[in-house]
């Protein structure tokens, strides 16, 4: 797929490793079954670490045992029911970014800016690895135990990351044709062209953008619906995250009331995966609302057009079709949500922070 043309070879190996998606231009048994080796050995091997790490090493009866076992149970099936997600949308991913590129928008040019965000997440994923070989827990078994997880949901962010780009440039060129259109329209008003020329220009601009409003009404659906497809992996990484997260800031606060030998370094090694939870939920929230934002940016440059031809006194029957064209872009606005259970915009991070401080005091309420 022409998505992952500009993809780095690392990331592209990390997907394959994590299972989250193969871009192999085959779809026969074979190609699944290859895809499928890949990934196997490492979901398996985490579950057995699972299961050796907690499920049968505690013979305690404390309660905050049983909650850590809760926690365990659902680390398994978070991993379980992504490694079946994973292989069972592949086709439909193909399907649709086929029916993406087949979309002619004329020439797109991709961006050279650099992806800071990705940077940002990629930064922190090399910091808390640097990490490890200073921890009191160095050990391998206990490394994969540990940040395998977060492993797959990283991944999961970066592909979702470099699909929703290739999404964005697709509406970018939407914008940048009407923004040219709306450009040409206000020449056309300061010029002395014949009448029959003039009308014949002013035909071809609606027809134009009648075409990419048509173009705009398909991607918002092939997002939407390719949105859908990773609903269930993202609730899944977002409970997964949410744990992690009031787990961290709790034993942060732990060791600064408690006291601890190693309070410096530690409170290091847990802002560090701070600072990594912050980059992963940041660029998961600033992907889908930048596509969000430049799809719904579209029906501004509609109205725009329609009212430099009403300022000029070009107002016709046919001009006056813009109106029905805006009203149809405004009627499909597009919002992206995970599984219509909340909305996957900046909005979603002040309930989250509200959420994480609520439970943070409980926990520290009961056990400090």
């Amino acid at each position: 797929m022409s998505v992952f043309t500009e993809t780095p070879l690392y990331l592209k190996l990390i997907y394959k490793l994590t299972g989250v998606y193969h871009n192999s231009g085959k779809n026969n048994f074979f190609s699944v079954v290859t895809s499928i080796v890949w990934c196997l050995p490492f979901y398996s091997y985490f579950i057995y670490l699972c299961i050796d790490f907690n499920l049968l090493s505690h013979t305690s009866s404390d309660v905050f045992v049983y909650i850590e076992f809760c926690s365990n149970l659902s680390t398994i099936m978070f991993t379980t029911i992504s490694f079946f997600v994973f292989n069972v949308r592949r086709n439909r991913i193909r399907a649709l970014l086929k029916k993406v590129k087949n979309l002619r928008l004329g020439v797109i040019s991709r961006s050279t800016k650099p992806n800071w965000p990705r940077m940002a997440l990629i930064g922190s994923i090399v910091v808390n690895t640097a990490l490890i070989p200073f921890k009191k827990c160095a050990k391998i078994n206990y490394t994969i135990y540990t940040w395998f997880p977060a492993l797959i949901s990283t991944s999961e962010v970066m592909y979702l990351n470099v699909v929703l780009n290739y999404f964005n440039e697709k509406f970018d060129s939407i914008n940048h044709n009407l923004q040219n259109l709306l450009i040409t329209s206000f020449l056309l008003t300061q010029s002395d062209k014949l009448k029959s020329y003039e009308e014949d220009d002013t035909n071809y601009e609606i027809q134009h953008i009648q075409d990419l409003s048509l173009v705009h009404y398909k991607l918002v659906q092939q997002v939407s619906e390719f949105s859908d497809i990773f609903g269930i992996t993202i609730i899944l990484s977002l409970i997964l995250w949410f744990e992690n997260i009031i787990e961290t800031f709790y034993f942060l606060i732990y060791m600064m009331v408690n006291g601890s030998d190693s309070l410096i370094y530690e409170s290091a090694v847990y802002g560090c995966y701070v600072v990594f939870a912050i980059s992963w939920m940041f660029i998961l929230i600033f992907s889908f609302s930048t596509v969000q934002n430049k799809a719904n940016a579209t029906v501004i440059y509609v109205h725009d057009i329609g009212n430099k031809y009403l300022l000029s006194g070009k107002m016709n029957v046919k001009t006056q079709h813009l109106s029905f064209i805006s009203a149809r872009l405004l009627s499909m606005k597009l919002q992206f949500t995970a599984l219509h259970f909340f909305n996957l915009d900046w909005t979603f991070c002040h309930m989250l922070v509200a959420a994480v401080a609520t439970y943070v005091v409980i926990l520290v309420q009961f056990r400090i």
